[in-house]
């Protein structure tokens, strides 16, 4: 009788891990002959033993904050005009950001067009 993938896997799980059942007693529960619930963890052992351990896997950048460009922030800033509540919160989730960030965002180009600076000149600038 030919078993799923499903099945086996589910087998497997039930003798591996915190509460495992051995091969025999699982065959007395389920119906399945211990040689082939034996067998069907040996396959699973195999196939684990060929995945590199997490350690060895590629390691992923460090997560930090995004660093915005202008344009991404213009884009972002025409892109809330005139939402609220969840809408706004929607938007916000999807692009990672917090309302305190879309407020100096907000804050910084009204005062870039209005020609009153936010932040101070840098020194070459204030010439």
């Amino acid at each position: 009788m030919p078993y799923t993938d499903a099945f086996k896997t589910q087998m497997v799980k039930r003798m591996v891990g915190p509460g495992a059942v051995s091969a025999a007693a699982l065959a007395r529960q389920v119906g399945v002959s211990q040689p082939t619930l034996s067998q069907w963890l040996r396959e699973a052992n195999r196939v684990a033993a060929m995945r590199p351990p997490p350690e060895e896997k590629k390691p992923t950048a460090p997560v930090g904050p995004k660093k915005w460009t202008p344009e991404e922030k213009l884009r972002v800033l025409a892109a809330t005009q005139g939402l609220t509540g969840e809408e706004l919160g929607a938007l916000l989730r999807s692009e990672g950001l917090h309302e305190a960030q879309l407020k100096e965002w907000q804050q910084a180009a009204a005062g870039a067009l209005s020609g009153i600076s936010t932040e101070p000149l840098p020194a070459k600038e204030r010439k």
